[in-house]
């Protein structure tokens, strides 16, 4: 049987499809872990087998969150019970393998805590897996093997701390994982360099541009996730260096005609493949650019942004669609309407549920990347006779600051002031990026 399940996975690797390799290889590894359960399988498939796992989890994150967090308990419960059993009884080689499959594993399940509205656990368990991995790489016999996990762990911490609200800190976190994943031939080497080359836009839009175009340089279009995240980090760099560009000028529209031809493909293939989480990335990029360049399709891509997201579970995209349809609306309407408001209410119940987990909500990081939003829900409610909209300013009393009559839902005018580089001002609303 396992010689069949092996035979059929190399065919559907070659055939290119993604979904039934993975279907294969969940089969064929269900059928060695029940193996294992009865009789241990030796240490060298036993490693071979995690690594098969771990690379499973990583694509489960991104489409299928709930199975990823199934097979990472039971691969995290196998790994430590193969450490207790080797235990004084194994080379030195043997259980500095196992341990580091152990500390990836660890990596995994704080990516799958930030994907889960949980960023600031996130962080607080990635920083564990760093400190360990520093530590037993020092005297590691495969020293490269542990740097590449220090790779992947500083990702992580980049995701956590962005979606935390801690810029300054994700883009150090970023650097420090491309700095590593430079000259590497692991299959992450993109994604980390992709990530920073994203972080990046918050400082030097011109600076991430050139990152990522040398990532489509570097690596193949080959249609799988990290490919397609590619395309959405670079659009975003267009969309931010358009939205500085005056309307008239010709550079705006060629930026802006650059992004919205990345972000039709990206998203039209990631939809047809089933890959949900990239095709509302995308959808909600293109929203964007749209929204920018005035050409009035931003309600239809936002609507799919929402549509995607929704079905892939990715809830930092969901709300950033919802919020953004909801902005569309009353820029096409000139009022809030009633769609536009429940639309508003569903990004603000995402948002305010990944508030609720700080003690001082207002005080931290994520609020001050929320705020926009949240005063534009705010508004959006008082203005339609929705008291839910008073009831965001008692809660969350700095959002007057957006206001000159709080009262009466009367929004100040925007002065210019400083805020998180994601949202863009386009007329008399507030769009925000991926």
């Amino acid at each position: 049987a396992r010689a069949l399940l092996v035979s059929a996975l190399d065919n559907a690797r070659r055939s290119g499809d993604p979904r039934l390799t993975q279907r294969i290889q969940v089969f064929y590894l269900d059928l060695v872990w029940r193996q294992n359960d009865r009789s241990p399988i030796d240490d060298a498939e036993f490693l071979e087998r995690c690594d098969e796992e771990l690379d499973l989890c990583r694509d489960f994150l991104g489409v299928d969150r709930d199975q990823a967090a199934t097979r990472m308990e039971r691969m995290s419960r196998r790994i430590e019970s193969r450490l207790k059993a080797i235990e004084g009884g194994a080379s030195p080689e043997i259980r500095d393998e196992v341990l580091r499959r152990h500390l990836t594993a660890e990596a995994l399940a704080a990516q799958l805590l930030f994907n889960d509205r949980r960023p600031t656990e996130s962080a607080e368990l990635i920083r564990h897996v760093i400190s360990s991995v520093r530590t037993q790489q020092l005297d590691a016999p495969d020293r490269d093997s542990w740097r590449l996990l220090e790779m992947e762990a500083l990702y992580t911490q980049s995701c956590a701390e962005m979606i935390s609200g801690e810029v300054t800190a994700a883009v150090r976190s970023a650097a420090d994982a491309a700095a590593i994943a430079e000259g590497s031939n692991s299959l992450l080497a993109r994604k980390v360099t992709s990530t920073y080359g994203s972080m990046l836009l918050s400082e030097d839009p011109k600076g991430g541009e050139k990152i990522l175009r040398d990532c489509l340089g570097s690596w193949a279009d080959d249609g799988t996730s990290d490919a397609a995240l590619v395309h959405v980090h670079l659009s975003m760099a267009l969309v931010l260096q358009a939205h500085r560009l005056t309307p008239g000028d010709e550079a705006r529209g060629a930026l802006l005609g650059e992004a919205q031809d990345r972000m039709t493909r990206v998203h039209d293939s990631c939809r047809r493949l089933g890959m949900y989480v990239d095709a509302g990335a995308a959808a909600l990029v293109r929203g964007v650019s749209s929204g920018v360049s005035g050409d009035g399709d931003e309600v239809t891509w936002f609507a799919q942004g929402v549509a995607a997201a929704a079905r892939g579970r990715q809830m930092e995209t969901l709300w950033r669609s919802h919020i953004n349809l909801a902005m569309s609306l009353c820029r096409k309407e000139g009022e809030p309407s009633m769609t536009a408001c429940n639309h508003a209410v569903a990004a603000y119940e995402i948002m305010q549920e990944t508030l609720a987990v700080y003690s001082e909500p207002e005080r931290s990081p994520r609020f001050e990347m929320l705020r926009v939003g949240l005063a534009a829900t705010a508004w959006m409610l008082i203005a339609s006779g929705d008291e839910k909209g008073r009831a965001i300013l008692e809660r969350y009393p700095k959002l007057r600051l957006h206001f000159s009559d709080p009262e009466a839902g009367v929004l100040a005018p925007y002065d210019g002031s400083p805020r998180h580089y994601q949202w863009l001002r386009v007329d008399d609303v507030d769009y925000v990026l991926y």
